[in-house]
C-alpha cells in the first residue's frame, strides 16, 4: 500500500499544524481504495481524516514537549478484491515538534479571587480535596488539601496553566511558595510534593510528609532547568490516608526570573571624571536536541542465548563535540 509523503509539522502556540501529500503510484495517479489517513503521536493512534483530500490537522491545546508524529494511509480492498477488508500503508517518516508555549514570567499567585478558575489551575485526575479556604476569617484565602472526606491510596494534582520560558535564555528562574501542615498522627505517609513539567514528564522538585505539624514556611526553588522551554507546576497530595492529616495549605506562589548581571565592573577617576566599565553577563546558552536514529529495517523479534550479554537496541551516532545532559528518552515497542 502506497503511503504519504511529505509529512511536515510545524508548531503553533500550543498546538501542532500536520500537513502531507497524498500516496501516489509509480506512474504518479492516486491510489484507488484510498479511504482517508490515520495519525499517530508518540507511537500511539491520534485521530482518522475519513476523506482522502484532507490532507491537514491541527493538534490543539498540547502541553509543552516534544512529539513525533506520522501518518498513513487507510485503504478499502474491495477494489483488490478483498470486499470488507481495509488495510494501512506504512507510516511516513517521523517528524518531530517541539511545543513552547504558555503565559509569560513572572506569576503570582495569592487567591485572591478566592477560586482555581481565574488563573485557570486544574486537577489531575480530579478536584478530590483541594479547595480555597480560610484559616480563619479574617485571613486571605488558600489553596487546601483537607483530609476530608476520607482517601485511601490517593493522588491528587493541583495543576497549573502552561508557562512560556523562552525568553529566559540569561537568568536564573526561581519557583517560590509557603506552605502549612495541620497534622494529626504524624504517620510520614501523608506526602505533598511540588512538581515541574517539562519533556514531556513531571520531575519532583520537593517532597514533604506529615512528621508533625509545621506553621508557614517559606521555599524558594530553582527551575533553571525550564529555561527557553514551557513547564507548569503542580501540588500534589499523595498518602494512604488522608485522615492522618488535617490540612495542607498553600500560598503565595510565585515564578520568577532574576537576569543575570555583568561582570567585572571597574571604575577609574580621572579628575572631575569618573569612568565605568564592565563586561556583558555570563549567558551560557542551551538548546534542546532531539536524535532519532532508525535504519529503516524492520525488525520482527529479538533474542538472546541464555548466559550471553548482548547488545540490544539503536546506537546514536551523535558527534564526540556535542556536549550536554540527557534528559529522556523515548523506547517503542
Amino acid at each position: 500500500m502506497y503511503a504519504p509523503q511529505a509529512l511536515t509539522v510545524q508548531p503553533l502556540e500550543c498546538s501542532a499544524y500536520l500537513a502531507w501529500s497524498k500516496p501516489v503510484t509509480a506512474g504518479g495517479a492516486t491510489p484507488i481504495g484510498l479511504m482517508g489517513y490515520n495519525i499517530y503521536r508518540n507511537n500511539l493512534f491520534l485521530h482518522y481524516n475519513p476523506d482522502p483530500d484532507s490532507l491537514i490537522y491541527y493538534n490543539k491545546c498540547l502541553d509543552p514537549g516534544h512529539y513525533i508524529y506520522e501518518v498513513t494511509a487507510k485503504y478499502d480492498l474491495s477494489y483488490y478484491g478483498f470486499p470488507g477488508q481495509f488495510e494501512e500503508s506504512l507510516p511516513t517518516n517521523p517528524e518531530t515538534v517541539n511545543i513552547v508555549c504558555g503565559g509569560p514570567l513572572p506569576f503570582e499567585e495569592g487567591w485572591d479571587q478566592g477560586n482555581f478558575s481565574f488563573n485557570s489551575w486544574t486537577f489531575d485526575p480530579a478536584q478530590g480535596n483541594w479547595n480555597i479556604s480560610q484559616i480563619l476569617k479574617s485571613d486571605n484565602p488558600v489553596a487546601d488539601f483537607s483530609w476530608q472526606p476520607i482517601r485511601s491510596n490517593y493522588s491528587y494534582s493541583l495543576v497549573s496553566r502552561a508557562f512560556d520560558a523562552s525568553p529566559w535564555s540569561c537568568a536564573h528562574l526561581w519557583f517560590d511558595f509557603v506552605y502549612k501542615l495541620a497534622d494529626r498522627n504524624g504517620t510520614g505517609q501523608e506526602k505533598l510534593l511540588a512538581e515541574i513539567w517539562y519533556i514531556n514528564s513531571w520531575h519532583t522538585l520537593l517532597e514533604l510528609s506529615n512528621t508533625g505539624s509545621a506553621e508557614w514556611i517559606n521555599n524558594h526553588l530553582s527551575i533553571d532547568a525550564v529555561k527557553q522551554q514551557g513547564f507548569k507546576i503542580s501540588f500534589r497530595a499523595t498518602g494512604v490516608n488522608s485522615a492522618d492529616i488535617l490540612h495542607w495549605y498553600v500560598d503565595n506562589i510565585h515564578l520568577y526570573g532574576i537576569c543575570k548581571p555583568p561582570t567585572n565592573n571597574e571604575y577609574s577617576v580621572s579628575q572631575l571624571t569618573v569612568s565605568i566599565t564592565w563586561n556583558p553577563p555570563t549567558c551560557s546558552g542551551t538548546q534542546i536536541m532531539h536524535f532519532i536514529f532508525d535504519d529503516g529495517i524492520n525488525e520482527n523479534g529479538w533474542c538472546i542465548n541464555p548466559g550471553y550479554v548482548a547488545w540490544i537496541g539503536n546506537e546514536f551516532p551523535v558527534a564526540s563535540s556535542m556536549q550536554g545532559v540527557l534528559q529522556s528518552f523515548d523506547l517503542y515497542f
